[in-house]
């Protein structure tokens, strides 16, 4: 058994998502309220959660921006 060509070769997942783009998070949005809003894999950066949490109410200002 020849296990460097086993090592060489990458297998291709069995199961990979395909995630439409209009569901997916930005990396950035700019907002005029709370300024710059980051994400990474659609989670908020810890500065992202600060600024949300401090204004609550100003949470949804980047769904209509």
């Amino acid at each position: 058994m020849n296990t460097n060509n086993q090592n060489n070769q990458r297998s291709s997942p069995k199961y990979a998502a395909r995630v439409p783009e209009s569901t997916q998070t930005p990396d950035v949005v700019e907002t005029s309220r709370l300024g710059r809003l980051e994400f990474f894999d659609g989670m908020p950066s810890d500065e992202t959660v600060r600024k949300v949490y401090d204004r609550p109410y100003q949470g949804t200002v980047y769904l209509n921006e």
